[in-house]
């Protein structure tokens, strides 16, 4: 490859990687998180074409580009009618099915999402269920997870359960990242940096440069994190004497 050649490629991919970061940004979140069949085409899809917009310097890029735009945007069309339609919704994404109740193994539902007995306990096991008796419901969601219910007395007990009051939690607010404090977050709160000096002394820190993470919940507890951990030397729990 020559430098003129490197060079085209070079700016193609810068070009290309910009306009995927707009295009997936525009098409969602969904498209990073579990993804369906719909998800997962589209996807290969847009991918495919950036790489040949990248490398193949046998074709002109600006058609490609448009097809690429096009794609992009038959992809926002079709989610949109699919949050419009709930026959398109189902017809993309699918409808969980349910392979277990009342702890009895469905071998036709089983039989229409092609699994495996063997399967199924796998992803039982990864829920923490060992005893298929013990599930109320299981559901296969679209996406290949396995949501599961267990049966009521197999659950654990919760304060509402015991009737015991909590108070509400909530997010915490971060307030030191990297060794910077968030003023936005500290106005937010109604804070300010000497309140939050005064706190981090307390906590053994002498300066927001000495902690990696410092997090205010709901109660007003601070939770801090240093960059060198004062932490005792924990035990070995292998008997190979290399590395861990």
């Amino acid at each position: 490859m020559s430098v003129g050649e490197a060079t085209i490629v070079a700016v193609r991919a810068v070009v290309t990687f910009v306009s995927l970061l707009i295009f997936t940004r525009l098409l969602g979140k969904t498209q990073i998180a579990q993804l369906t069949y719909f998800e997962w085409v589209t996807g290969i899809t847009i991918g495919s074409i950036g790489g040949v917009l990248t490398t193949d310097l046998s074709i002109r890029p600006w058609p490609v580009f448009v097809g690429l735009a096009v794609w992009v945007a038959l992809v926002m069309l079709t989610q949109y009618i699919a949050l419009k339609s709930r026959w398109t919704g189902k017809m993309l994404d699918g409808e969980p099915v349910v392979v277990v109740h009342n702890g009895q193994i469905l071998e036709k539902s089983l039989a229409q999402v092609r699994m495996r007995v063997g399967e199924l306990n796998s992803l039982l096991r990864e829920k923490n269920v060992f005893d298929i008796s013990t599930v109320e419901a299981a559901l296969l969601e679209p996406h290949g997870k396995l949501s599961v219910l267990l049966r009521s007395q197999e659950r654990p007990v919760t304060p509402k359960d015991l009737k015991i009051p909590t108070a509400y939690e909530g997010l915490g607010v971060e307030l030191v990242v990297d060794g910077e404090v968030m003023e936005q977050n500290l106005r937010r709160m109604g804070l300010n940096r000497a309140w939050l000096l005064d706190r981090l002394r307390e906590e053994g820190v002498s300066g927001p440069g000495e902690a990696f993470l410092a997090i205010i919940d709901t109660q007003g507890r601070i939770y801090v994190d240093r960059y060198e951990d004062r932490l005792p030397p924990a035990d070995r729990v292998g008997d190979y004497p290399g590395p861990n």
